[in-house]
């Protein structure tokens, strides 16, 4: 709730906002930016999203102490990579929020990928077209 007030933020602000938000728990937040994305709100919307979600399973399920998320803005697409040092899975067993991922992501044309092992943590790597 305390990030509505953010939502009118460029994508970069508003991941950096989650992370501080997430910061005051205890989880080390890093957020590394390549570019300076100016991207349709969809997009934005939906890559805040996906961050968020990502972020919220790390420390939900995986109980992450350290979450980096990468934004890279490309001439053709963004990349969006988030990664955390929690419990891993092993296999990845997707419920609603991982289905969520994949239909937003299909939805802009992008292509979406999880890895994990137990005791290695999660990395969830998406990448949306970005018609410029």
């Amino acid at each position: 709730s305390s990030l509505r007030d953010h939502a009118a933020l460029p994508l970069v602000d508003r991941v950096r906002a989650l992370l501080d938000v997430i910061e005051a728990t205890g989880v080390r937040g890093e957020l590394v930016v390549d570019g300076d994305p100016e991207i349709a709100p969809e997009i934005a919307a939906a890559a805040f999203r996906v961050a968020q979600e990502c972020i919220t399973n790390a420390i939900r399920h995986g109980r992450a102490s350290r979450i980096r998320v990468e934004l890279r803005h490309t001439p053709t697409g963004l990349d969006l990579v988030v990664e955390d040092d929690g419990r891993g899975a092993e296999p990845i067993v997707p419920g609603f929020g991982l289905g969520g991922i994949r239909e937003r992501v299909a939805v802009l044309g992008g292509t979406f990928a999880i890895t994990s092992r137990s005791d290695a943590g999660v990395r969830v790597e998406v990448r949306v077209p970005v018609v410029s």
